[in-house]
């Protein structure tokens, strides 16, 4: 099977079993709200501390005399600026509250991510449950995905720290552009890339993240030409999603000069463009996630579950008896 037939069965099959199973909206759906409560409490906790900071200084007459005393002294010195910033703004920063505060603030980040990751398994685990036992039940789907957590907490935090590595490496050649840009597009390109077939791996198998990244990279290498053709379709695929939004917003909102939120067209329109970002975003989510463990199948029938047999992704992938996962 040639590498543009063979992605392009992989995104018909992905496609069909996203419009048969759309019972599988509940993972991106209950993501979206879980994201969004850890998000606005994450919002509040940084506003406490905001708000503490500010106090500490002494309010708005407390800042804007040490900014007068900092102006009057740091013309001829340069420093003194940064040397008022760390015997002033950071011991205000770092109180016992606010370090406490800046803890679960950090939890409530990795919280996030982590509940990110732990239904887009869920996601994963229900495709091959469908291959496995033709039926998709959703709390053994989140059985078998809750079970993997501190592997998949794991992964969450390399991931996040590798991702945290390679923006420092950016920010730090940000005095040339042109530079910092390139090394970003590369960095994250190729990590995004080698990292694809983690997720899946971590549905299946209880790896550290050391080994979760290597069998991730071997697979990429294995089928790359396949790959690199079914990731490009992806990211085509999605970039069509964000036109798609834009043009919406842009058709109903084109004329700024009547906008206002008291407006009633203005509060539909807003509902609309609302509802139809929540909904189609939850469904790019889905059908992304299905197209990886698709892919995923095709790429690792050696370690697939003995319930999954993927010989030809053509539109029909055969059953047997299923016989348990490792």
């Amino acid at each position: 099977m040639g590498r543009i037939q063979a992605s392009w069965q992989i995104f018909k099959f992905s496609v069909g079993f996203v419009k048969s199973e759309k019972k599988l909206l509940f993972y991106p759906i209950i993501t979206f709200f879980i994201q969004l409560v850890l998000m606005l409490l994450t919002v509040g906790l940084i506003a406490l501390i905001t708000y503490n900071t500010y106090e500490k200084l002494g309010g708005a007459s407390g800042i804007a005399s040490e900014i007068a005393n900092t102006n009057s002294n740091a013309i001829n010195d340069a420093n003194q600026i940064v040397n008022s910033y760390s015997e002033k703004i950071l011991p205000s920063l770092f109180t016992t509250e606010n370090n406490i505060l800046i803890f679960i603030v950090l939890i409530l980040l990795f919280s996030m991510l982590l509940v990110g990751n732990l239904f887009s398994i869920a996601v994963i685990n229900s495709v091959l449950q469908k291959i496995e036992t033709k039926e998709i039940d959703i709390k053994l789907a989140l059985k078998n995905t809750f079970s993997n957590i501190f592997h998949i907490a794991g992964w969450t935090l390399f991931n996040f720290i590798i991702g945290s590595i390679i923006n420092y490496i950016v920010r730090a050649l940000e005095r040339i552009p042109l530079l910092s840009f390139i090394v970003s597009m590369i960095l994250n390109a190729a990590w995004v890339t080698f990292t694809f077939f983690a997720l899946p791996i971590l549905a299946v198998k209880k790896y550290n993240p050391i080994k979760t990244l290597k069998l991730s990279t071997n697979l990429i290498r294995r089928k790359f030409g396949v790959n690199v053709i079914s990731l490009g379709g992806l990211g085509i695929v999605n970039f069509l999603w964000f036109l798609s939004v834009l043009g919406l917003g842009g058709l109903l909102f084109h004329d700024t000069e009547n906008f206002s939120l008291h407006s009633f067209i203005t509060q539909l329109n807003l509902i609309i463009f609302f509802a139809y970002f929540i909904s189609s975003l939850c469904f790019i989510i889905l059908f992304s996630l299905v197209y990886r463990a698709t892919l995923f199948m095709y790429c690792a029938k050696d370690i697939l579950p003995e319930g999954i047999n993927t010989d030809e992704i053509n539109g029909v992938i055969s059953y047997r008896k299923r016989s348990g996962r490792s």
